[in-house]
């Protein structure tokens, strides 16, 4: 208040990874400018980030998969502990780029690495298959790969949760990624149904594993988000959706918002994922890497 400093030095690594790719595409489409404040160039920067996550937050895993951390890695860790992660940082499609921009193939194992984590988590026996199973805002992994439940955080799928489609959306957007296609259709489909069903007809802000509305209240960002990552899937859902996240626009004077016009995070999210009829990744065209059934193979 009033002056300059930093407050928490731990980075978030989705605002890293989201700061990488916003360099690179500067870099693409000003490969000559420099930054507004006089410092390196988009690229030369964007290189320096990327090389950073990888180098300080992506983990070899003890079952051999490489496994992006929510935090960098501060000195050596017990193998034999759980590693808590967040699945909404997940995001294949960033790492394509990555890879293209850098070389570094072990990006390309951690997009496929990484889908096999979803795999895991949404497969994970609940005693009834019937029962639809959500990606939570965090969950640990063990030393052999399979998931558990924090006990301090729960299973609760929502605030952090939602973000995962965006990011799988993305990756289909930039290389048509089957698998992204896939968990879109038989995971996500199936969770906004159960929950708009449950929850009067939005869906609801959080939800418990089997899809089931903890709160039935709903949240307009969440829906712009949902209305994006299902689009060319189900139209109705998103038309749904779109009208969910439309009913929270107001006006005050000149200024449109969602919801509350102070809460940041809301907004952000819905006017990303609202922005326009077409793309909401308007320069997915500078990266068009090639459509992909499975999850690549490389080693660490």
């Amino acid at each position: 208040m009033g002056g300059q400093a930093i407050l928490d030095d731990n980075p978030a690594l989705d605002a890293d990874l989201d700061y990488a790719l916003a360099l690179f595409l500067a870099g693409r489409i000003w490969p000559d400018g420099r930054s507004p404040l006089g410092t390196m160039a988009y690229r030369e920067k964007a290189l320096a980030v990327a090389d950073s996550i990888m180098s300080r937050a992506v983990h070899l895993h003890p079952n051999g998969e490489l496994v992006l951390l929510p935090w960098p890695l501060t000195g050596s860790r017990d193998p034999e502990r759980d590693l808590m992660l967040n699945p909404s940082y997940f995001s294949p499609g960033h790492y394509r780029i990555f890879e293209e921009e850098t070389g570094n193939r072990r990006w390309s194992k951690l997009a496929g690495d990484t889908y096999r984590q979803i795999d895991r988590l949404l497969a994970a026996p609940l005693g009834d298959a019937n029962r639809v199973v959500t990606v939570p805002d965090w969950i640990a992994m063990r030393p052999d790969g399979t998931f558990v439940t924090d006990a301090s955080r729960g299973y609760v799928s929502g605030w952090d949760a939602f973000r995962l489609w965006w990011r799988l959306r993305l990756d289909w957007e930039i290389s048509g990624n089957l698998k992204a296609e896939e968990l879109i259709r038989t995971r996500l489909l199936p969770f906004l149904g159960r929950s708009m069903d449950q929850a009067g007809g939005d869906v609801a802000s959080e939800s418990e594993r089997d899809g089931t509305p903890i709160v039935k209240n709903s949240n307009a960002g969440m829906a712009a988000v949902y209305r994006w990552a299902t689009r060319d899937f189900d139209p109705t859902v998103s038309r749904a959706l779109e009208r969910q996240a439309l009913r929270h626009l107001q006006r005050d004077g000149g200024f449109m918002f969602f919801q509350d016009k102070d809460d940041y995070y809301t907004n952000s999210w819905a006017w990303f994922a609202m922005l326009e009829g077409g793309s909401n990744y308007p320069f997915a065209g500078l990266y068009r890497l090639g459509r992909s059934a499975a999850p690549t193979e490389e080693t660490p």
